[in-house]
């Protein structure tokens, strides 16, 4: 993603495919919002997930957390959804570089690019800099508990291993890597496309 011509053919594509996997999020997560105004969207390419929580919850406002080149595409988004006014986009390493401040901390995609000792390290730092009552957000494709499938999860969890540090992790696993960084796991609710 540090090559600019990868960097913006991939984020067509995942804007495209973040839709309908957006829209999805949206609904499902509207019922925990309660009155939490900031999200913060970690490693937020595609920003279609920002843009569309902002579209379907007026009272939101986000900032998309992204490194170089990546975040002028973005910025690029943001105008074309015409959100520029509720959402921007914050340059910065969501490994190294601090977080802003912010009630909602939403990972969509994010986590099952990476191994265990990664996890740890951003899961910490989403509990380090969320407001206090703050929500997090693991919008992943998740393996079920028992590591039995389905079929579909299996393979893309295959394919993550073959080109990610990560693979699809279970509720379970974010659960209990949560619960050691002082965050609290609440239900696991569906979206679309075997994700949650």
């Amino acid at each position: 993603m540090l090559e600019e011509n990868f960097a913006r053919q991939f984020t067509a594509a995942m804007d495209c495919h973040g839709l309908a996997l957006g829209q999805a999020l949206t609904q499902s997560v509207g019922p925990l919002l309660g009155d939490r105004q900031l999200v913060l969207d970690i490693d937020g390419d595609p920003v279609i997930y920002a843009n569309t929580l902002v579209t379907a919850h007026p009272h939101l406002r986000a900032m998309v957390l992204d490194q170089s080149p990546v975040d002028a595409l973005g910025r690029t988004a943001i105008k074309s959804h015409e959100v520029s006014d509720r959402v921007e986009v914050v340059r910065a390493n969501m490994f190294t570089d601090p977080w802003p401040t912010a009630d909602i901390h939403l990972l969509s995609n994010v986590l099952h690019n990476w191994d265990i000792p990664e996890l740890r390290t951003l899961l910490q730092r989403s509990a380090d800099s969320l407001a206090p009552g703050g929500l997090v957000i693991i919008h992943e494709v998740f393996i079920n508990d028992d590591k039995t499938g389905t079929t579909a999860v299996t393979n893309y969890s295959a394919l993550l291993m073959q080109v990610t540090q990560g693979k699809c992790y279970t509720s379970r696993e974010y659960g209990t890597i949560m619960t050691k960084v002082g965050l609290k796991p609440g239900p696991y609710r569906s979206t679309l496309g075997d994700r949650g």
